[in-house]
């Protein structure tokens, strides 16, 4: 089981290399802040309390940050504002809540836009790439990074053209190219050294350690995590400092040195309770209770994977949510609990592609209090017998009847004691079949997908690099052959979205509808940033179910007609207002896609593929569609879902 940290991507954090000095400037900055009057100042001030506090304490990080946010909204100085959520989206990061951090990018993104501020656009660009990169979307993460890179080579930047270089090693890293994540960090490293940029540098160096665990060249593993401790030792860095000190539990481990392992990952526990990284120090306990049950102590693994688990659920950590459903499950294979073996098999499974029940064991103390009943009264008809000999032949007879009817009860229960162990033992064996069918259908699966993401995503991305170098060099020289490069690189991008969205639906058994919700609103989110004059919304009932799951089908199914919808509208219905509206009734879900665009009549236009395409995915997985459009009146497409029939129940928890 793969268990390797990958260090925090250092994009986050550009100051220079200090230790106590930081502690000075946390106090100057805190006086400026009870001495300063203007607000603007202030809003500034608890920013950058907020930027230095982030490889410290994120929870004193979060605090300041708001504060900064609050004062920049309360004066109206959207420079202020666009800066404050720059910054929170570095705190949300850090804490593992990778989505939210995305949202206060995207926010940051638009007042940048605004103000044709370049250079914190590129800024964002790295941040966004960074959570791309940490949600495995390594497609998105490559191009995010690939265009600021070119940003910071045209401003002549070369510190953050390394930070950038490094952070693309993890994508390698992830991506399993270890060839190419190394050749990625040898000048970053080099350059980090040369210009004591200690921060980066001790990522970078513990990102070399990863890549040598991983090819199980555990020495150089070894010398790298040393030397990356030493520098992030020296500026307290203790978001590295827990990956660090993780690893080496995991070298350690696979070794079979539990005790050494399991000192490095407390001492590992410890740092990372220091900075607040709540989601971090949850793969720290996933890492103690692995080191336990590789030790055998079922008992000890078994509380840390159950606390785990909530936290990996509530921060939608997927690969480790993973790894804690998978233990979980061995563990009670150990104690011999099928339902509970079941149970986190359908939740490896369910978490997985996106991939308890109390112990079962049959008591005899019933029956063995009966036989001690039994036994009782055997005992007082012997006495019986020897104070009235008349009865003796009478008592005799019934003591007899007695014995018979225990021995025979004794035997028939501990027959039907038997057949329930053999029922158990023989469903235990199938479970764990299915458990190694499904992880081979699996490893298929993710072969497959990862193939698509390594190549195919890839030469995309690289194709749309190769082509924005084309056309920055043609722009002065030939408009119509840059307008015909544009088109092949906006048609390249879109290409990557669609197979991001099938990779998405491909790794998934099924579909929650949270997911779902979770890609429309990205969808619309991208939508928003790339049009102009176009008032997109996107609404959920407040009340509307969360318990229902869409097959895999269905719900790619489903965000593609309203992707097409979407689409529809930009194209054709020259609209200013688009709406994504989802509701519930009593027995169906709506889905309702309007515009407010120029419509057209139903019988005076020719159906078009897109149409045809829609109505022809929504009858595929049995869905009622209805298509409402007159002119100048806008149109509206519908989905009605009858949810007896087409959703089925989550198992419950």
């Amino acid at each position: 089981m793969k268990n390797i940290c990958i260090a925090a991507i250092s994009v986050f954090f550009t100051f220079s290399a200090f230790s106590q000095e930081i502690d000075v400037l946390i106090n100057d900055i805190k006086t400026q802040v009870k001495e300063e009057i203007s607000l603007d100042k202030k809003s500034k001030l608890y920013g950058d309390l907020s930027w230095y506090y982030a490889t410290i304490s994120v929870d004193s990080s979060y605090k300041y940050g708001h504060k900064s946010l609050e004062l920049a909204k309360e004066v109206k100085n959207d420079t202020l504002i666009a800066q404050a959520l720059n910054d929170l989206a570095t705190v949300y990061y850090l804490k593992g809540d990778y989505q939210t951090s995305q949202e206060y990018c995207r926010n940051s993104y638009r007042i940048r836009k605004k103000q044709n501020d370049y250079k914190g656009l590129a800024s964002l660009d790295v941040k966004m790439a960074n959570n791309f990169n940490r949600m495995t979307q390594y497609d998105s993460s490559m191009f995010y990074y690939l265009k600021a890179h070119k940003y910071f080579i045209e401003d002549k930047n070369m510190a953050q053209q390394m930070n950038i270089e490094s952070n693309i090693s993890s994508v390698y890293f992830s991506m399993g190219n270890d060839e190419k994540a190394i050749e990625y960090l040898e000048k970053p490293i080099e350059y980090f050294e040369k210009t004591d940029d200690y921060v980066r540098l001790s990522n970078a160096t513990a990102n070399l350690g990863n890549i040598y665990l991983r090819a199980g060249d555990t020495a150089n593993a070894v010398q790298s995590y040393q030397r990356a401790e030493q520098s992030a030792l020296s500026i307290r860095n203790y978001s590295t400092l827990g990956v660090i000190y993780n690893n080496l539990g995991e070298i350690y481990s696979n070794k079979g040195t539990y005790q050494k392992a399991i000192e490095y990952t407390l001492k590992s526990i410890e740092v990372r309770e220091m900075g607040g990284y709540n989601t971090d120090l949850a793969s720290s306990f996933l890492s103690l209770s692995l080191n336990y049950f590789r030790m055998g102590d079922y008992a000890k693994a078994k509380p840390y994977l159950l606390q785990v688990a909530k936290t990996f659920e509530e921060s939608n950590t997927q690969d480790k949510l993973n790894d804690t459903y998978l233990l979980l499950s061995h563990v009670y294979v150990n104690q011999g609990n099928i339902d509970s073996v079941n149970y986190y098999t359908n939740k490896f499974h369910e978490s997985r592609f996106k991939l308890t029940k109390e112990q079962i064991i049959n008591s005899t103390q019933e029956l063995d209090a009966k036989y001690q009943n039994e036994k009782k009264k055997k005992e007082l008809i012997e006495s019986q017998a020897v104070i009235k000999e008349k009865n003796l032949l009478i008592y005799g007879t019934s003591l007899l009847a007695v014995i018979l009817a225990i021995l025979g009860y004794l035997l028939f229960s501990q027959q039907k004691l038997k057949n329930q162990q053999l029922q158990k033992e023989t469903q235990l064996k199938d479970a764990l079949h299915q458990i190694a069918t499904q992880n081979k259908l699996q490893e298929q699966r993710l072969y497959i997908s990862r193939d698509l993401h390594d190549n195919i995503g890839a030469q995309l991305t690289f194709i749309i690099s190769t082509l924005d170098n084309i056309k920055y060099a043609l722009k002065d020289k030939n408009e119509k052959i840059t307008g015909k490069l544009q088109g092949i690189s906006s048609f390249t991008l879109n290409t990557i979205y669609e197979l991001r969205d099938t990779i998405w639906a491909m790794n998934k058994t099924d579909i929650s509808f949270e997911d779902l919700k979770s890609r429309i609103s990205n969808y619309i989110s991208n939508a928003q940033e790339l049009t102009e004059n176009i008032d997109f919304t996107f609404s959920v009932e407040e009340n509307i179910s969360q318990k229902y799951h869409f097959t895999s089908v269905q719900g790619m199914n489903l965000y593609r007609i309203i992707q097409e919808a979407v689409n529809n509208s930009l194209k054709h219905a020259q609209a200013n207002k688009i709406k994504v509206e989802i509701s519930e009734t009593e027995a169906q879900l709506m889905i309702r896609i309007k515009d407010n665009g120029q419509g057209f009549e139903m019988d005076e236009v020719e159906i078009n593929n897109g149409l045809t395409n829609m109505k022809k995915r929504a009858k595929e997985i049995q869905v009622l569609y209805t298509l409402e459009s007159n002119k100048n009146q806008g149109t509206t497409v519908q989905l009605a879902l009858d949810k007896n029939s087409f959703f089925r129940q989550k198992l419950a928890s």
